[in-house]
């Protein structure tokens, strides 16, 4: 019998268990610049051993904000802060590995910002 924390090969992609968090919009992208912030980063770190992360809805230009307070991903500055949040998520799966807390394979999925236009 299958369970929650068995690994999975979905789409081709091997993910450490069956856990998937759902997007959230937070609404923690403060000032000017609606960058993502280090409490983001620390959230998704603290989540990151789930087999499958889908980071928070963003907006994809300075038009199209549908929320106060939401992180883009439009700007240099935001695609900074996106990739902070990212490598530390990625550093904490790392961490907890090198010492053992967590079993099976593991694979990353990152968000691609190398081809994101630039307003």
């Amino acid at each position: 019998m299958t369970n929650v924390f068995a690994p999975v090969d979905v789409a081709g992609r091997s993910l450490a268990n069956r856990i998937v968090m759902a997007p959230m919009t937070r609404s923690r992208a403060y000032g000017p610049g609606v960058t993502a912030t280090d409490l983001m980063a620390t959230y998704y770190s603290q989540r990151a051993s789930a087999g499958l992360n889908v980071t928070e809805g963003i907006q994809p230009s300075p038009v199209g904000q549908g929320c106060p307070d939401t992180p883009g991903l439009h700007s240099p500055e935001q695609i900074s802060a996106w990739r902070k949040v990212v490598r530390s998520s990625d550093t904490e799966v790392r961490t907890k590995e090198s010492t053992g807390q967590r079993s099976g394979r593991k694979r990353i999925f990152r968000v691609s910002l190398s081809n994101v236009k630039r307003s």
